[in-house]
């Protein structure tokens, strides 16, 4: 495989080339990493969870908010209303 590189800037363009010979690479995983890898699935599966959890809280707080905000103007225009 040959791979070119081609740069422009400020200054001359410049132009490389690597050649690779033989095989790719092998990538061995050890043979604990599948477990690791499990745990930490499972360990942020269990946080998305939690996660949800408090954004669906936040959900429901801010409407409650929001409700609130909604009467209190209403008195207010009320009030203001009977001036």
């Amino acid at each position: 495989m040959q791979v070119s590189l081609h740069f422009e800037g400020a200054g001359k363009p410049l132009t490389a080339f690597a050649r690779f010979l033989g095989g790719p690479p092998l990538h061995q995983k050890p043979e604990h990493a599948d477990q690791r890898d499990t745990a930490e699935l499972d360990r942020l599966r269990k946080e998305n969870i939690e996660l949800r959890g408090e954004v669906d809280h936040a959900k429901t707080r801010a409407d409650q908010a929001e409700t609130v905000i909604r009467v209190l103007r209403a008195r207010v225009d009320a009030a203001e209303s009977k001036k």
